[in-house]
């Protein structure tokens, strides 16, 4: 998986303000590291609770993303609980058994059994159902979306001027977010993010 450092890099990139094997400056890269951990503990405020840590330039990038097997009432239950050791088994976790809702990130790789799952990678997160374990869908599929969020708040940041494109994409990736966040069946999508963003930048642009 991506690196904090990874994510920041592609992002400054996307505003073109680093090319294509050129380092990025270390001011630059802290400067985006901080605004990156910002928005992500924003995210609570905004209907998507990611339990998101700040996390340091070389640190994994990782946030917690419901399982897509688990139902609203599962994700309404939601309580971290820590890290968990799936080579080891610690804290023990047994199949079918646990309190609905818990749920521990992985911090060691393993082969623990819960239920219908049998591998664990670092930074998954094993989640009780009320029945059964299950994970968390990949975080990968949301990348792209973190990153063009990202550059677009970055622009502020290095006085450039965002392009439609950015901002449509990020509309999107947002959007795509909120959606497995959904709190509910009768949950619906907070445009307030992007909505800001496109008013603070004077973007020409209908989201």
């Amino acid at each position: 998986m991506a690196t904090v450092r990874n994510i920041c890099e592609r992002a400054l990139r996307r505003l073109r303000l680093v090319g294509a094997g050129q380092a990025v400056d270390a001011d630059d890269a802290d400067t985006a590291r901080d605004v990156l951990n910002a928005m992500l503990l924003r995210w609570p405020g905004r209907g998507v609770n990611a339990y998101y840590s700040a996390l340091a330039l070389s640190d994994t990038f990782s946030y917690f993303i419901p399982p897509a097997l688990a139902d609203a009432s599962v994700i309404d239950a939601l309580a971290y609980q820590g890290t968990w050791d799936a080579n080891a088994n610690s804290p023990t976790l047994a199949t079918s058994t646990g309190t609905k809702g818990y749920f521990y990130k992985v911090r060691t790789a393993g082969s623990t059994t819960l239920d219908s799952v049998t591998s664990w990678a670092v930074n998954d997160y094993a989640v009780f159902s009320g029945t059964v374990w299950i994970r968390n869908i990949d975080v990968l599929r949301f990348e792209q979306a973190v990153i063009d969020l990202l550059a677009l708040e970055l622009c502020d940041e290095f006085g450039v001027e965002p392009t439609t494109t950015l901002a449509r994409n990020a509309s999107m990736g947002w959007r795509d977010i909120q959606a497995a966040y959904i709190k509910s069946p009768t949950a619906t999508f907070d445009r307030t993010l992007i909505d800001t963003m496109v008013r603070d930048y004077d973007l020409d642009e209908t989201i």
